[in-house]
């Protein structure tokens, strides 16, 4: 595979046989710090996989990012790990310039043939909802009474306008979990729905003005999706996820 065609956004940290030379600790100062991630490029051999993990994940879910990258250094394949934007993730996937895609929801992945939901699931979330501090009503409401409020999701997280949106009297896309923290916040929108282990990356200044309504929540697995043309790969990517995710 030519990576210079793959123009990516972001650094490459790169995995090999020999990743065990890699220590748990420098696994984990980089996922926690992107702008760590400076192992060089290599040349990749024909038979190298292009992972991607969502820079969302690894910024918001960092254990989870962590166990991920767990999970395939003890594999005997060269993989280059992506850390790209939802929506250019999901292109290049598609397009089979990355083999192998993480965290996706079954429920919003449009049927692809080309594409193979591997298992078991990476991890199932709830979707909490949150509102202002000002406002613990919220918590209190039924879920029909949802057309009368207002809504904030996380740009690029397809669950929001697919689950929630069509619930709500009216939406609000926001940048990012910390952006939408605030803007609910502010009472800028009613509420949103946020996993709660994103939540955790949130300021502890934000998250004191709001309230997780912990009967307000849907619940989601997430899996890696491989591209057809590297189906030769699912079985070792299998054996090393159910090690490493299975229940």
């Amino acid at each position: 595979m030519n990576l210079n065609s793959l123009k990516l956004d972001q650094p490459k940290y790169v995995l090999h046989k020999v990743s065990s030379r890699i220590s748990r600790s420098q696994i984990t100062k980089t996922l926690l710090c992107l702008s760590a991630l400076l192992i060089a490029p290599t040349t990749l051999a024909a038979d190298s996989l292009q992972i991607s993990i969502m820079t969302s994940v690894s910024e918001n879910l960092p254990q989870v990012t962590e166990r991920i990258v767990r999970a395939l250094s003890k594999t005997d394949l060269d993989i280059n790990i992506n850390f790209l934007p939802n929506k250019r993730s999901l292109t290049l996937l598609n397009k089979g310039k990355i083999a192998l895609d993480f965290f996706r929801t079954p429920s919003v992945m449009s049927p692809d043939h080309d594409l193979i939901k591997l298992q078991p699931p990476i991890q199932s979330l709830k979707f909490k909802m949150i509102t202002s501090i000002k406002t613990p009503e919220y918590c209190m409401v039924s879920e029909s009474d949802y057309s009368n409020m207002s809504v904030a999701g996380v740009l690029g997280v397809r669950l929001h306008p697919v689950h929630f949106y069509p619930k709500f009297k009216s939406q609000t896309t926001v940048g990012d979990v910390l952006a939408t923290s605030r803007f609910v916040a502010l009472q800028r929108a009613d509420v949103s729905f946020i996993p709660s282990e994103a939540l955790a990356s949130v300021s502890k200044e934000i998250r004191a003005d709001l309230i997780v309504c912990d009967n307000h929540f849907k619940t989601f697995d997430f899996h890696a999706y491989l591209h057809k043309d590297f189906f030769w790969a699912k079985v070792k990517l299998e054996e090393a996820l159910f090690a490493e995710f299975g229940r």
